[in-house]
């Protein structure tokens, strides 16, 4: 199953203190994913630059289905003493991600599916600008997660006046 996490991103996760910022958190599980790279096999093997987008693509897909299982998990092992949910696989992504954070009421649910809809505004440069100037023949699609990600990891709000 595509949104199965590998146990050992837990494990770096968990190896981090309580007190780490969140996109640390989040940014390490990224990387630690990148140990399953279907591209990274791939390109070592000597993929044809035709066939290139398959295996990227796949890696995309493993890191979209994995993701709100990571971030669910990091909230719960910070805020809720590290009571993980398990995921419910009859719901959707946003659904699935509400529960596995311990939110199940439809009102919830329609904030998550709102949010996740309205994440990525293209004008922003931090949303699409990290993935196409980190990318390269050779570039792991983990690694670049991790940059377009992070775009606003820490960055204090901009002054006005």
């Amino acid at each position: 199953m595509r949104s199965q996490v590998p146990r050992h991103v837990f494990d770096v996760n968990d190896a981090m203190p309580l007190t780490a910022k969140l996109m640390i958190l989040f940014g390490a599980a990224i990387i630690a994913m990148a140990t399953e790279s279907r591209f990274q096999k791939a390109y070592h093997e000597g993929i044809s630059k035709k066939d290139i987008w398959e295996p990227a693509f796949e890696d995309v897909m493993n890191l979209v289905a994995r993701l709100p299982r990571i971030a669910s998990y990091i909230y719960r092992r910070l805020y809720q003493q590290n009571v993980q949910i398990e995921a419910d696989h009859y719901l959707d992504r946003a659904g699935n991600f509400a529960h596995m954070m311990g939110y199940d009421n439809e009102e919830v649910k329609t904030v998550v599916s709102y949010v996740s809809v309205h994440t990525c505004r293209p004008r922003r440069r931090e949303c699409v600008g990290p993935y196409h100037s980190s990318g390269g023949i050779g570039t792991l699609q983990s690694l670049l997660c991790f940059r377009g990600s992070n775009g606003r990891a820490g960055r204090t709000p901009a002054r006005t006046g």
